[in-house]
């Protein structure tokens, strides 16, 4: 199963939907070599820190191969 996240950005109220992959791109791009890089343990408190996205709901799809 996958699971996307539809997010908002608060400053200006655009909502996406992303994987986690993609979320833990965005928090940790940019960085410095010294950066420690969020990751799925810790990656809502690098959302809240370093974004102005907000996690407004979870959704978990089942991939069906033929």
């Amino acid at each position: 199963m996958d699971k996307t996240y539809r997010i908002r950005d608060v400053e200006d109220g655009s909502v996406y939907s992303m994987t986690l992959p993609m979320i833990l791109e965005e928090i940790n791009r940019d960085r410095s070599d010294e950066w420690t890089k969020y990751d799925e343990t810790d990656w809502r408190e690098g959302l809240a820190e370093f974004t102005t996205y907000e996690v407004v709901a979870e959704e978990v799809w089942e991939v069906i191969d033929d």
